[in-house]
């Protein structure tokens, strides 16, 4: 069993393919944020808001002469003119501050029909009325201007409502045409439409139901008296609701994987795209996201999206399609600050683009500003989006000044070039940004350029060479005899070398794409094959991967190439090629295969000429292929795999002379031993390490008490 001295080898492999490095790490920034590119990598930015203040600090005294304070705010909502208003749940009030973030008053505090409790929604329509969601009564109450109490909104007497419907509003909205959207705690029924008399309209923007793959199956094979007893998939429950200038009400939900920011219509259909939206958070093994639980949604003028995720305690904006320029961290680290969250609650953003985030766990109110940073993030977004794209050039190079690395601005100035007609600029661009497909349309203008100023030189070439290739082959066949052709011609004064004899084996290398069966029982009879010639195509078809990384078009693989490790690249190749070799080998043994561990090994490079010869040819060809000729690519890509596993299994049948059950046997336990091999060196490379740390602490502990 020789073999097994390649264990060790191949263990040190495993870890080099699997184990990634730990970054050194970074400076940590005060308030930092992050983006996403177009690959999906989280990417440092420069700080896109600063903590300015607190609100709330100049509340009147209590009766007692305290202080006053906030107490668990849940929503904060401007109007118009700047005015704010806080949904202050445990004092069972709303406070009302004036433009400049100073104390105005309070309503809802005084006894009467007025009177609130724990509310946690307030909204304020376009003549000065304030709705607000007084959660603690089952109700709605609407106030005048002047904060008096107009009338009560409940739950409307409806045979459409379920008899079973709570209705528990937490937040509302108000449309131009005085249409009340109610969001009612744990409906699943999507919001309450009602009209100004209370009378019900309809259910508004209801989530999907998303079956897992166990429910279809459930579904499609029960009786119908095992569906009757299987548990209702409800669709998740809108958390809250705003609207902007134009109409559109935007929705957060926090327990479903997509979609949990939505963009409705008048007719209740989301038009943003469907995706999935989620944090950005930088880990310290490397670029990695997490979970969300989207609690609040703002809307800006010119249509940017501002949410809040209550798990991460993260702020995040979005462009008008959803698409992400960058987050906020702001998590509490224990120390109250300006600007750290535990439990932000509400959002609401300032004619200014300032932010206001309550905090429900701390009782605060925060004033957040936008840096310049973010100020010119925002102006070039949203000059491109109104069409003005010359506008938006200098705020996206002022951006890229302040930050070479922020995708987006790369982004935005490729499609800016794109609009002028300056393909190659907006080809740079593009591949700064990470975008494939972008660099596809650019790249496609520019090759079509390039094949009309040239077509008639590319014709004649193309021509000459496919005549002089007729002439070369004419004139070897009359030359080399077929024999001679076959067998490899022998070169004079090399054979001492051994060049002639790789020569020959190449030649008959090249050959198991025509004729596999053959080459593959030439090897089991011993009449060719050899270890020298076995490393050299091990190391041709390594360099062929290292090529494939490199030189790939950036369509299809747009990571710059300086990103590639070839330690890694070579590690992931290697270690499952070498276990097939040694776990093939190991079974066979044992399973009355006749071939020696050098027919597996050799066997094996010979069943690999697929990918050896075509991988790096492909690679380059498709430089000068477009996303929309990706089919050509792909389809090529598959089949050199699917050509190599069938030598690979014909390589199998035919050194160990196997017929077609015992090559279906051998195969599926050489694959069932790969997978209890790297099983096994997980296993001791982990024990190993705890030993070490368990040996370390004793010694430490020894040295310490002795």
């Amino acid at each position: 069993m020789n073999a097994l001295r390649f264990v060790p080898l191949l263990a040190v492999a495993v870890l080099a393919a699997f184990v990634k490095p730990v970054p050194a790490a970074a400076d940590t920034v005060p308030f930092a944020s992050y983006s996403v590119d177009e690959q999906g990598a989280v990417i440092n930015l420069n700080p896109a808001y600063l903590p300015v203040r607190l609100l709330g600090n100049d509340l009147p005294l209590k009766a007692d002469g305290r202080p006053d304070t906030f107490k668990n705010p849940e929503d904060v909502f401007v109007d118009g003119q700047d005015r704010i208003y806080i949904a202050d749940r445990g004092n069972d009030r709303i406070v009302q501050l004036d433009e400049n973030g100073a104390f105005s008053r309070y309503i809802g505090h005084l006894p009467g029909k007025g009177k609130l409790k724990a509310p946690e929604g307030v909204f304020v329509d376009r003549t000065g009325s304030i709705y607000v969601a007084d959660t603690g009564n089952s109700r709605i109450v609407r106030y005048s201007p002047e904060g008096e109490p107009l009338r009560d909104y409940t739950a409307p007497d409806s045979a459409y409502l379920p008899k079973d419907y709570r209705f528990v509003p937490s937040k509302l909205v108000v449309d131009s045409r005085d249409n009340l959207y109610v969001v009612s705690k744990g409906s699943y029924q999507g919001m309450l439409q009602l009209g100004q008399n209370n009378e019900f309209l309809s259910f508004y923007g209801k989530n999907r139901v998303k079956l897992s793959p166990v429910d279809r199956l459930q579904r499609l094979f029960y009786t119908k008296e095992q569906r009757e007893r299987l548990s209702d998939v409800l669709p998740g429950s809108i958390t809250n609701v705003t609207i902007n200038a134009q109409g559109f009400l935007y929705t957060t939900t926090m327990s479903i994987d997509t979609e949990q920011i939505k963009k409705l219509n008048y007719a209740g259909q989301n038009i943003l795209p469907e995706k999935e939206f989620f944090v950005p958070r930088p880990s310290k093994s490397g670029p990695a996201v997490t979970s969300y639980m989207f609690r609040d949604v703002a809307v800006g003028a010119q249509g940017m999206i501002t949410a809040i995720d209550a798990k991460t305690n993260t702020i995040l904006q979005y462009d008008a399609q959803g698409k992400l320029l960058y987050t906020f961290e702001g998590e509490d680290d224990r120390v109250l600050r300006i600007g750290k969250l535990k439990s932000p609650s509400g959002l609401a953003l300032t004619s200014e683009g300032d932010l206001l985030v309550t905090d429900n766990t701390t009782n605060l109110v925060h004033l957040l500003r936008p840096t310049p940073f973010s100020k010119l993030v925002l102006e070039a977004t949203s000059l491109y989006a109104e069409g003005k794209y010359e506008q938006s050039e200098e705020p996206w190079n002022r951006v890229l000044q302040l930050n070479e690395s922020y995708s987006r601005a790369h982004l935005g100035l490729a499609k800016l070039s794109f609009k002028r007609g300056d393909w190659d600029v907006s080809m740079a661009e593009y591949k700064q940004a990470l975008d494939g497909q972008g660099y596809s349309d650019a790249f496609w203008q520019v090759r079509m350029l390039w094949l009309q100023k040239r077509f008639t030189l590319i014709a004649v070439s193309l021509v000459s060479l496919a005549a002089a290739w007729w002439l070369v082959r004419r004139a070897l066949a009359r030359r080399l005899p077929v024999a001679a052709a076959s067998e490899g011609a022998r070169l004079p004064g090399l054979s001492r070398f051994g060049v002639a004899s790789v020569g020959r084996e190449a030649v008959r290398f090249g050959s198991v794409l025509k004729r596999p069966l053959a080459v593959f029982e030439e090897l089991r009879d011993g009449k060719t094959g050899s270890w020298t010639f076995g490393f050299l195509v091990l190391a041709g078809i390594l360099l062929s991967r290292l090529g494939e990384a490199w030189f790939t078009g950036f369509v299809f693989h747009p990571v710059p190439a300086h990103l590639a490790d070839p330690l890694r690249i070579g590690a992931v190749l290697l270690v499952p090629l070498l276990s097939w070799v040694l776990c093939n080998y190991l079974v066979s043994t044992l399973y009355r295969g006749e071939g020696t561990f050098k027919d597996v090994f050799v066997g094996t490079m010979y069943a690999l000429a697929p990918y050896a010869l075509f991988t790096l040819p492909l690679a380059l060809f498709s430089n000068g292929l477009t996303a929309s000729e990706g089919v050509i690519y792909h389809f090529v890509q598959k089949a050199v795999l699917v050509w190599t596993a069938l030598l690979l299994i014909f390589k199998v049948q035919l050194i160990h002379n196997y017929d077609v059950k015992e090559t279906a046997v051998n195969v599926l336990l050489t694959l069932a031993t790969i997978v209890v091999l790297w099983f096994a060196i997980f296993v001791h490379v982990t024990l190993s390490f705890d030993l070490r740390d368990f040996v370390a602490k004793l010694w430490e502990e020894l040295i310490y008490r002795g």
